[in-house]
């Protein structure tokens, strides 16, 4: 059973459909007993795309806090947010857990810094594996700070056509002993697999949540939750969501319903 969803995006960011509401009607309609929503952060300044303004987070969080009240006797809902670490942020983050009443951040990765304070993207852009190994220390430095209640598609680096270099292999490495040395939950994202099967140099597969990089979770025991990153109220359980699940089932991964123990 998928009862329980904590990714879940809504039309503020401009790149989803429905509104807040729509997604709580359909995860009631679909049995859901929890729903959490995590609209992509915003950034002081608006330094970042495809996300609401910084100016209107004040009014998500309102609306997601009447939400939880008026449908509190139907389903549970957690006001939440899915944010990038950048770690010159800190003070932000501490003020959206403690002060903006952020129930919980799962880190979304889609950009990453180094030490040295660049920035780069990974949708489809990392030149090689190294590049790959940055983004997988950037996500430990993230789970260092106690801010994210879990890693939102640990895998996204393989968006880029770079699973045949060393630095891949070497990013998976990481990614793994740290999940394992520090108990943190990764997410297998279903979007992975919405995104459908594409070829890359070594072959076809999807450009994450794919074997290629869960296969190496086998015997582990690192807890795995299954997200729908649903940008739709369609897709919060849909057939994308099902393969999570077969996948999880195939590699008899430590599958877990909630971040919270």
């Amino acid at each position: 059973m998928f009862r329980k969803n904590f990714h879940t995006h809504n039309e503020i960011c401009g790149h989803a459909t429905g509104t807040l509401e729509d997604y709580v009607k359909k995860a009631i309609s679909l049995g859901f007993t929890d729903l959490g929503m995590t609209e992509h952060a915003p950034f002081p300044g608006d330094a970042f795309s495809n996300r609401m303004a910084f100016e209107e987070l004040s009014g998500y969080l309102d609306e997601c806090f009447r939400l939880k009240e008026v449908y509190k006797d139907d389903i549970s809902i957690r006001v939440g947010l899915e944010a990038e670490y950048l770690w010159q942020y800190d003070g932000y983050y501490d003020w959206l857990l403690n002060s903006k009443g952020v129930e919980y951040l799962i880190l979304g990765q889609h950009y990453y810094m180094d030490e040295s304070g660049y920035i780069t993207w990974l949708f489809n852009c990392l030149e090689n594996g190294e590049q790959a190994v940055g983004y997988a220390n950037s996500v430990v430095r993230a789970m260092k700070t106690g801010y994210f209640s879990y890693v939102a598609h640990p895998d996204l680096y393989y968006m880029s056509d770079i699973d045949g270099s060393e630095g891949c292999a070497k990013a998976d490495e990481i990614l793994i002993d740290a999940a394992v040395s520090r108990g943190y939950i990764l997410e297998l994202n279903a979007n992975g697999i919405r995104r459908g099967i594409r070829s890359f140099s070594t072959g076809d597969r999807y450009p994450y949540t794919d074997r290629l990089f869960w296969d190496k979770l086998k015997g582990t025991d690192i807890r795995v939750i299954v997200g729908s990153d649903a940008h739709d109220p369609e897709w919060l359980y849909d057939d994308s969501v099902k393969g999570c699940l077969q996948l999880a089932k195939d590699n008899k991964l430590n599958l877990v319903e909630d971040y919270i123990d």
